[in-house]
């Protein structure tokens, strides 16, 4: 019996054990006894189906979950980043590329470039990539989130 501690089935089955010692005169034929043991051990075997039924709602729930898609921007390791932005008026030539690399730059450089700023505002910087040219002057600048 579920939910009944060991002592608690013991104590109900003495009990029933002196309850039908005591009434062996009324006791039913041995055919009825065995054929209500053969109906009780099916039933036994016999299992509810709401447990399965529950069990595969519950997959179907957690596959659907799963297969949703994510947006760019929740994914944790993903970098937004914004295009170049010149950072003199004549055009870049790759002759004049040297290399690029990552700054913090103060947050009001994102107005110089027309950016609205969606970045995270509790920081005073964002981060930066910025094109040095071969002659040492920087070149062009992009905004990284």
């Amino acid at each position: 019996m579920s939910g009944m501690s060991p002592e608690g089935e013991r104590r109900l089955d003495q009990a029933l054990r002196d309850l039908a010692a005591g009434m062996e005169d009324e006791a039913a034929p041995a055919r009825v006894e065995a054929r209500l043991r053969e109906e009780f051990r099916k039933r036994k075997k016999r299992r509810p189906l709401w447990p399965l039924w529950s069990a595969a709602a519950a997959a179907v729930i957690v596959a659907v979950v799963l297969m949703q898609p994510k947006p760019a921007q929740m994914e944790p390791n993903r970098e937004i980043v914004t295009d170049f932005f010149p950072m003199r008026n004549a055009p870049l030539t790759e002759e004049e590329l040297g290399q690029m690399i990552r700054v913090r730059v103060p947050r009001s450089a994102l107005s110089r470039y027309g950016l609205p700023g969606g970045f995270d505002w509790s920081e005073p910087t964002v981060q930066a990539d910025v094109v040095i040219g071969r002659d040492g002057t920087a070149r062009a600048i992009r905004f990284v989130r």
